[in-house]
């Protein structure tokens, strides 16, 4: 924290605590109700299983994944390399300024929160999802092999010898 603190404000050419901190909590808490959107509309998607708006949703969910993957490669430069919070930068700045900075970074911390147990949720669901079009999948190649050579899970296996005789004497 010290060489952060010796950082702030003068990096030149790159982010500073000072002028670039507050702007950057703005934009991750932009991102985060993006996100957070995104994966309430992908857990309404998996429930009526619209394909098409799945697809659309995880391209969207990874460009924005990818656009707070670059936001935080700032605050990292911002801290100078630490592994510091926007909290701890926001300890840096003078009062007032710095209450309200906490204060966002707060909210932020509680939108990002909330994003996480979204995404459980959509995880839980896509899981559930898969595991029954597995059992769909293992019931329809069970009854589909009427020598019994596919297993529960749609592999082949190895049964029992299916003896067969054809007559072909006319």
């Amino acid at each position: 924290m010290a060489r952060i603190a010796r950082q702030a404000g003068q990096m030149a050419g790159g982010p500073t605590v000072s002028e670039d901190l507050e702007p950057l909590i703005d934009r991750l808490s932009a991102e985060h109700e993006t996100l957070l959107g995104l994966l309430n509309e992908h857990r309404i998607a998996i429930r009526t299983a619209d394909g098409p708006a799945l697809d659309r949703l995880a391209q969207a969910e990874a460009g924005t994944l990818g656009r707070i993957e670059v936001l935080n490669q700032r605050r990292v430069a911002m801290a100078g390399g630490d592994s510091a919070t926007l909290a701890q930068l926001a300890q840096l700045l003078p009062e007032p300024r710095k209450s309200e900075v906490l204060a966002k970074a707060g909210q932020l911390r509680g939108l990002i929160e909330r994003t996480r147990a979204a995404q459980r949720t959509v995880q839980v669901a896509s899981q559930s999802v898969m595991n029954h079009l597995r059992g769909l999948m293992g019931q329809v190649g069970q009854r589909l092999s009427h020598t019994g050579t596919y297993g529960r899970d749609g592999a082949v296996r190895s049964g029992a010898a299916v003896v067969t005789g054809l007559d072909v004497r006319l």
